[in-house]
């Protein structure tokens, strides 16, 4: 790789230049950048470089014209084309059902059908993926959708490909795939800007770096440092330490028969440091939820040690299991970075001072005394990140639980974390259990190290059917909440249903929510049920799938119930149910045109009916409900391990509602927020907001 400086030839236009460029987001008093002057030329690969909160991410945004809206803006900077963004979080890029739709959707509407057939097999094959134009996109692993959402942009033609992070949440064969995909489109004339804290996989293709610091550029950084000296694997803990959890023979396995978590056995016990590697979709995040309490099971049996639940049975003591999630925004809830961290302290019994101390010393070891009264939303990544980790450690935990803790980290943050980890390991003799494809780092930090390779998110593989009628699930464990599951998607089975214009499924809809609406009996209700419940064996979904889609209205029915009956004795209880009724009734219908209709279909459907944006707002709307439903369920298990008072037998008290509101109502309604965001300016970067009306590039 060359120096970061570069001598560009003065007669060729660059991709990318600017002069002096500083930008301040809104609300802040200092700039994210300051004095940007670089230029980019055609067909270069550039490496960007930076601490974590650099300002790597803003850069891109800018580069790229997605930066949000209301900041102070100075100097220049211009881009020769277009330019598109990757941006770190696929999950909320992806807004189509089948992978040809999703890779389609970037392609302008002025562009005709056969010309729009060739750009997606062509997109398709630059990335490897010739052959998945009809699977469905939620059936994919996450480099495989990372993919498909890289497929999507290039079908627009553009001058420049900006790359957030894009190894972050690969392991490391996904990681090769992306890097022979990128140095081909390389090859082929492409530029591309990527900014990576991993950046050795990038060592050949890159044509230079340039180095962030404080929203600044900067030189004489190296961006392939050497390793980092290997220590030598710490003692395990004494065979007599005390259990903490033991596992034996559990699995978790879908309603269709879908393996998500290989049976395995795993005893972690007191002073533990355990890896569990494997590739994406081997089962490690499902295992954690199971250690968590989470997910149920489908087999084997869980039992938790004294040090973790009370006698009995019941669920874990607050703050004695914590674990943080891999997406750091849904550990996040408090105003400020400080309260954060001293949620759970709060309930604990401690002293004002003794929290205030504790918050303190916690902030200063990993370097964010400074963003003490910041809202931790408003940070980077990596640092919300880190922030959901030391929120975890404040309550001193028994167990440890950290799901790719290190995404979106710099080397010496991931290494001040590591050392506080190990301080208080040391002083609370806590155990860790980290997931992670990368085992760079760790692998001799680890005492132990557990492989997962057997299960495959998506497989059609079932588990046997003797080894689940022997195998056992442990009464003590009732209290978990059940499995998020996935979310409801489309799957073709040919059926009448799958045939039928979907402008006439819109109408059944609209009639039957009228019905669910006017409907004020049981039976009527029954009557409603029956006939979607009859959609789903019309369409040959399996039961599990009815379930699926069942079970959240099931549960939102009963705490309407419950309490409209606190309110209103017998009467207010069939009130309850009858509202319950309603509304499940008025969602479930929509979950099956979801299971029957792929997403661009419903998008033409509503077109016809409604202005285009709305349209393309309501059919992505509809695709990311169940993922609400889920994460909703997620977080309360989550917050109810930090101690909020979050059980329904709690819920009569006015504490217990306002840690509902707190820890669920206003965290939801902004991860619905911050969702859409993403998925408007995902749709923005790939121009299919101005598609949709006919106006071409932004």
């Amino acid at each position: 790789m060359a120096a970061s400086s570069f001598n560009s030839e003065p007669d060729r236009t660059p991709v990318v230049a600017s002069s002096d460029y500083g930008w301040t987001p809104p609300d802040a008093t200092h700039p994210a950048l300051r004095g940007i002057t670089l230029r980019i030329e055609p067909g270069e690969c550039v490496l960007l470089c930076g601490a974590t909160g650099s300002g790597k991410s803003t850069l891109l945004r800018a580069i790229a014209g997605v930066l949000p809206a209301g900041g102070q803006s100075s100097g220049r900077i211009a881009v020769d084309g277009r330019a598109v963004l990757l941006l770190q979080d696929v999950d909320t890029q992806v807004l189509f059902t089948t992978v040809a739709e999703e890779v389609a959707s970037g392609v302008r509407v002025e562009a005709g059908s056969a010309d729009r057939r060739r750009r997606v097999e062509a997109a398709l094959g630059e990335v490897g993926l010739e052959d998945f134009g009809e699977r469905n996109a939620a059936d994919l692993s996450a480099g495989e959708r990372q993919r498909v959402v890289l497929a999507a942009l290039l079908t627009s033609e553009p001058a420049l490909l900006l790359l957030d992070e894009p190894t972050s949440a690969l392991d490391p064969a996904a990681c090769t795939r992306l890097v022979r995909t990128l140095a081909r489109l390389k090859a082929r004339g492409h530029t591309l800007l990527i900014a990576e804290h991993a950046t050795l996989p990038f060592r050949d293709l890159a044509t230079r770096s340039l180095a962030l610091e404080l929203g600044r550029l900067v030189s004489g950084a190296d961006p392939f440092p050497a390793p980092a000296r290997e220590e030598p694997t710490p003692a395990a803990p004494a065979a007599d330490a005390p259990l903490l959890v033991r596992a034996e023979a559990v699995g978790v396995s879908e309603p269709d028969g879908a393996v998500r978590l290989a049976p395995l056995d795993l005893d972690v016990r007191r002073g533990e440091r355990i890896l569990l590697w494997g590739a994406n979709g081997a089962g490690k995040t499902t295992l954690l939820h199971v250690l968590a309490g989470l997910i149920p099971p489908s087999h084997g049996r869980l039992e938790l040690g004294s040090e973790l639940s009370t006698a009995g049975g019941e669920p874990p003591k607050p703050g004695r299991v914590a674990f943080v999630l891999q997406n750091p925004p849904r550990n996040l809830f408090a105003d400020t970075v400080a309260e954060e961290l001293a949620f759970t302290l709060r309930r604990s019994g401690r002293s004002a001072a003794w929290i205030d101390e504790r918050v303190g010393a916690l902030l200063d070891a990993c370097g964010l005394a400074d963003y003490r009264n910041r809202s931790p939303l408003r940070l980077s990544f990596g640092q919300q990140h880190c922030v959901a980790i030391l929120a975890a450690l404040a309550s001193q935990p028994a167990l440890l639980l950290l799901d790719e803790p290190f995404t979106g980290l710099d080397a010496a943050l991931r290494r001040q974390l590591l050392e506080r980890i190990e301080v208080e390991q040391t002083q609370t003799g806590m155990a860790v259990v980290i997931a992670s494809h990368a085992v760079e780092g760790l692998e001799h930090w680890a005492q132990r190290r557990v492989s997962l390779c057997d299960a495959r998110l998506g497989t059609r593989e079932r588990s046997e059917p003797a080894a689940a009628a022997n195998a056992t699930t442990s009464r003590r464990r009732r209290f978990r909440l059940g499995s998020p599951g996935r979310m409801a998607h489309y799957r073709d089975t040919r059926s009448p249903l799958h045939r039928l214009g979907v402008g006439w499924k819109l109408g059944a809809i609209a009639l039957g929510a009228a019905a669910a609406v006017a409907a004020d009996t049981p039976l009527a209700l029954a009557a409603l049920l029956a006939v979607w419940v009859g959609g789903y064996r019309l369409a040959r979904l399996r039961p599990g799938e009815l379930w699926q889609d069942l079970r959240w209205l099931l549960l939102q029915g009963a705490v309407v119930v419950a309490l409209s009956a606190l309110r209103g004795g017998a009467d207010g209880a069939l009130s309850g149910l009858r509202a319950a009724g309603q509304i499940g009734l008025f969602f479930l219908p929509g979950a099956l045109l979801l299971r029957t209709t792929p997403t661009g279909r419903i998008l033409d459907g509503v077109r016809r009916v409604l202005p285009p944006r709305l349209a393309f707002a309501l059919a992505t709307s509809l695709r990311f409900v169940p993922h609400f439903s889920r994460e909703a369920h997620e977080m309360w298990g989550i917050q109810k391990l930090r101690g909020a008072r979050l059980a329904p037998r709690e819920l009569w008290r006015p504490r217990a509602w306002r840690d509902a509101v707190a820890c669920l109502g206003v965290p939801l309604a902004v991860r619905t927020i911050h969702t859409a965001n993403q998925v408007a300016q995902a749709a923005e970067l790939r121009g299919i907001a101005n598609a949709a009306v006919g106006k071409g590039e932004h």
